[in-house]
């Protein structure tokens, strides 16, 4: 008797370890399929910002790996010039972040204050008809908020 109830002691451990590691395998499996979702807002006018934020993207794409995120970044008021042509600064690397999948969005509320067309913007731009509606919108969508300065 005390034989058999060691035997069923130690099978109930080992289920319970298999069922454990099986439970840990799968959140690991479920995990890595997860499409992650983040918005950036970037409102702030210096340059070194704007530098953050795309660090920011990058690095959110190496952690998840570029299939594995979508990130985009929303950008109205004084940080509107990132998107313009006459930013030659960033714009290499932009366009690269883009062709990965980071999506770029003016604000076309801030661009008519700034008196600025869409012809402007660098090609790989699209617009959104207001920067914090489009902020609210993707929050309520489970979209993780990412404040990008100022």
């Amino acid at each position: 008797m005390l034989i058999g109830r060691m035997n069923r002691r130690k099978w109930m451990l080992a289920a319970a370890a298999l069922g454990f590691a099986g439970a840990t395998i799968y959140g690991q499996q479920k995990e890595s399929a997860k499409v992650h979702r983040a918005v950036i807002e970037l409102t702030a006018e210096p340059a070194a910002q704007w530098e953050v934020v795309l660090n920011n993207a990058e690095n959110a794409q190496r952690a998840f790996a570029p299939e594995r995120v979508e990130v985009t970044i929303v950008v109205h008021g004084k940080a509107l010039p990132m998107l313009l042509k006459t930013n030659t600064a960033q714009a290499e690397r932009m366009a690269k972040m883009a062709s990965k999948g980071v999506t770029f969005a003016a604000c076309r509320n801030s661009m008519r204050r700034m008196k600025v067309e869409k012809t402007d913007l660098h090609d790989f731009a699209t617009t959104v008809d207001s920067g914090v509606a489009e902020v609210i919108r993707k929050q309520e969508a489970g979209w993780a908020y990412v404040k990008g300065g100022g």
